[in-house]
């Protein structure tokens, strides 16, 4: 039978290591049947594995070791987890808060009582706080000050998250399905990691009429219905039946996980795949100038063509004029104008008696 320890005891580097590796054999066992472990300072088996890892630890570091009881109590005192950054943090805000209702009353004394309004200082002052921007509070551990306050940056005109903007994507449909769509375009570069999509469209298929869609992501609550129906949504192409995601459609797209809410116009250009690699651009405002397209197999073959039939008219006007360039030849030697000269005979040429 085990005996009791004491548990007021500082054990040795021995003991501890022998205590260590049984708590620990215990404890596999003891997870092979609950298949779950639970630390809880009021179990024994628990505190004493923790004492005895402690310990090992504490004579590596070369720190004084503890008894059992010591290491319990220090396990179940919540006074060293106050003085950590999170109550730092909680500190400042309660002292911004602070300096907001200070601020509020000082609005409102004003405002009751009609000698301040009339004096001009108290009026800036008014003003001066009405106009106080927000502060973000920064926690630093050197020096005498811990705390630094800054102003807070205001919206950027270029974020379209802060501006509440539509923001305009040009793509190439051929190249999307909704799976490529939803993960290299809304969670890849736009950032969204569960979009939800409400599409509003007028329907080219169907005289252009409007309509509305709405697709919802896969979530872990779905059941295996609702996954496999997302699932094979995510195959199709845009401009499926069952996504309806048209040329010029608006979409309003809501991510629960991050609390952001962008809205998107959509418009479809054959784009060249040199000039956008990527097959889709975003940006803030659109016009056409902004895109190259690609050129049509049409337009292509024309120029082809145009380029073969003008070689061949150079080719036959220069046979024209080799032509007559021959043709007038001939009949300047037979008009007789340029007579013939005879080339005199060789000096070598030998003359006969």
């Amino acid at each position: 039978k085990k005996q009791k320890r004491d548990v007021m005891k500082v054990m040795s580097l021995e003991e501890n290591a022998l205590n260590f590796i049984e708590t620990m054999s215990e404890l596999l066992n003891k997870k092979k049947e609950c298949k779950e472990l639970v630390f809880d300072k009021d179990d024994n088996l628990s505190m004493s594995f923790i004492s005895s890892a402690a310990n090992l630890r504490m004579y590596c570091y070369g720190i004084e070791t503890k008894s059992e009881f010591d290491v319990k109590g220090i396990a179940g005192n919540i006074i060293h987890a106050i003085a950590t950054t999170n109550a730092i943090v909680a500190g400042a805000m309660v002292i911004q808060a602070i300096h907001i209702l200070k601020r509020n009353n000082l609005l409102k004394n004003t405002k009751n009582q009609e000698e301040e309004k009339e004096n001009i200082n108290n009026e800036q002052r008014e003003n001066q706080l009405k106009n106080e921007k927000g502060k973000v509070c920064w926690v630093q551990n050197s020096g005498q000050k811990w705390l630094y306050p800054q102003n807070m940056e205001g919206p950027r005109p270029s974020c379209f998250i802060c501006q509440k903007s539509i923001v305009h994507l040009t793509l190439n449909p051929e190249l999307f399905d909704y799976g490529t769509f939803e993960k290299k375009i809304l969670c890849k570069n736009l950032g969204f990691k569960q979009p939800d999509l409400v599409i509003e469209f007028t329907d080219p298929n169907n005289d252009n009429k409007p309509g509305s869609n709405t697709i919802e992501s896969i979530i872990d609550d779905d059941d295996e219905e609702e996954k496999k129906e997302k699932e094979l949504m995510r195959t199709k192409k845009l401009d499926d039946p069952m996504i309806k995601i048209f040329n010029h459609s608006s979409l309003s797209i809501d991510d629960f996980a991050q609390d952001v809410q962008v809205n998107l116009k959509i418009h479809y250009l054959d784009l060249d795949d040199e000039k956008h690699p990527n097959g889709f651009e975003i940006t803030n405002n659109w016009t056409l100038n902004k895109f190259t397209l690609k050129k049509k197999e049409e337009e292509e073959e024309q120029q082809e063509d145009d380029g073969k039939s003008k070689n061949n008219d150079n080719n036959n006007n220069k046979n024209k004029n080799k032509y007559i360039g021959k043709k007038r030849k001939e009949l300047d030697g037979d008009d007789g104008d340029e007579p013939q000269i005879k080339q005199p005979p060789s000096k070598k040429l030998k003359i006969s008696a």
